[in-house]
């Protein structure tokens, strides 16, 4: 491999702390769909069988922040401002309505106060880590984006 190859290829890979939130956003939301999905599976049975119904509306909306949770870690591999606009505010509107149907479901299901704290606590860092990793790495990816422009011209 010459020197000019060596130099496009690490140019046109994301910066670290955005790799790392592309991984873990995959990885990650994976996970989340199978929980939600199981939920909602779970939920629905209950309803079936004769039991409360209140829980399969949050846990379909669970589901849905799950798989824009995924999408969002697609986008961000998309290398476009765009891209990068639509994963934050993609994280940070699903962070928020994640967390509060989450609370929500907790106080209705006659959990203990420390149960609702700590799952609520892992659902703040599944949410947050990546978007405070591309957040802080904006400007090395911006900087990717300038110098991918410059090299198309």
């Amino acid at each position: 491999m010459n020197e000019e190859q060596k130099v496009t290829t690490t140019k046109d890979k994301l910066p670290t702390k955005t790799r790392i939130a592309f991984w873990w956003l995959i990885v990650v939301g994976v996970v989340l769909i199978a929980y939600d999905f199981i939920y909602l599976i779970a939920s629905i049975t209950k309803s079936v069988d004769g039991g409360d119904t209140w829980d399969i509306g949050p846990a379909s909306i669970l589901l849905l922040g799950s798989i824009f949770y995924f999408i969002s870690g697609i986008f961000i591999s998309k290398k476009s401002k765009q891209a990068w606009i639509v994963t934050v505010t993609i994280l940070f509107i699903v962070a928020i309505c994640s967390l509060g149907i989450y609370i929500w479901m907790e106080i209705y299901s006659n959990y203990y106060l420390y149960g609702i704290l700590f799952v609520s606590l892992l659902y703040v860092l599944f949410y947050l880590i990546p978007l405070i990793l591309i957040i802080i790495d904006k400007k090395n990816y911006f900087e990717m984006l300038r110098q991918r422009e410059s090299e198309k011209k």
